[in-house]
């Protein structure tokens, strides 16, 4: 309780200081709840800094953000995009030999060493001083390794595999008669026939599953998060955007926070929450999957 009564404060604080200031202080909030420990609420503050200054945001300050938000995201694939953006586009900077032994950690964790010895290398060669330098070399004997043992081809240079088809979403069938050959009739197909396999053929691909995540909404504790704010005024900004763009918006809180919170859709699972977050991130919007949904108070 006295831990989410400081997070309180310090928002509060943030909020009341000048823009500069204001965007530095949410920005190292983030940086203190990760270190504590309390991942969502730095996730949640770190958004928030993200939504309201990161398009501005100076070259040093960027660079924190991204490797903040590689470590805080729980999508592995933001991670990766995260690390390898402070990689390509701030070498030398204060994050990137770390970020390409994170780079090297989750390409090995999914059974890519070739790919994984590439990221290795790079650090021990561009980043001498560095303090992951002795690691990345005791790793990287041990990816080598593996990538000797493997069969065929590096795994590094083995292309990424293909996802898997879908599951065709199951269909409510409607029992046709049997050909009129085989009835010995020439009659045509009756109308209740014709009617159900117009029916049929009309339903949009994946209609039963939308349907069945849209019957789990009332009671899901899992959602899409479009942002995070200490202000109102902010948060229906962003409300708008989203409105806009063909979204169902709403703005909340969760009991702890100060932060104004946009989200979408609620989820019985995350995988459905997953899905529809590939959506919204195509429409432009910096979001991530939340678990307090059902802890949410609206915002009138």
């Amino acid at each position: 309780m006295i831990r989410r009564l400081v997070v309180v404060l310090a928002l509060s604080a943030a909020a009341l200081a000048p823009a500069p200031a204001s965007a530095q202080r949410a920005l190292e909030l983030a940086d203190s709840l990760a270190a504590a420990g309390m991942a969502d609420d730095a996730r949640e503050a770190l958004m928030g800094w993200w939504e309201e200054e990161g398009a501005d945001a100076p070259r040093a300050s960027l660079q924190r953000a991204l490797w903040l938000r590689g470590l805080l995201t729980v999508d592995p694939r933001q991670a990766s995009l995260d690390f390898q953006r402070l990689v390509v586009e701030y070498p030398g900077g204060p994050h990137t030999d770390a970020a390409l032994l994170r780079l090297a950690q989750n390409e090995r964790a999914v059974g890519r060493p070739g790919r994984a010895a590439e990221h290795l290398r790079a650090l021990v060669r561009d980043y001498p001083s560095s303090p992951q330098r002795l690691r990345a070399r005791t790793l990287l004997a041990e990816v080598e390794a593996e990538a000797e043992r493997a069969p065929g081809p590096s795994m590094g240079d083995v292309a990424p595999e293909r996802p898997p088809a879908e599951a065709p979403s199951e269909e409510v069938r409607v029992p046709q008669p049997a050909p009129a050959a085989d009835r010995g009739e020439t009659e045509p197909p009756s109308e209740a026939a014709t009617a159900a396999r117009s029916v049929e053929s009309a339903a949009p691909p994946g209609a039963e599953e939308r349907s069945a995540e849209a019957a789990a909404v009332p009671a899901g504790r899992f959602a899409v998060q479009l942002g995070a704010f200490s202000t109102v005024e902010r948060a229906r900004a962003l409300f708008g955007r989203a409105r806009a763009a063909g979204l169902e918006p709403r703005m909340v809180r969760v009991p702890g926070s100060a932060l104004v919170r946009v989200r979408a859709d609620r989820f019985l699972t995350r995988d459905g929450a997953e899905r529809r977050l590939a959506h919204v991130r195509s429409a432009g919007f910096d979001a991530l999957v939340v678990v307090d949904a059902d802890r949410e108070e609206d915002v009138p």
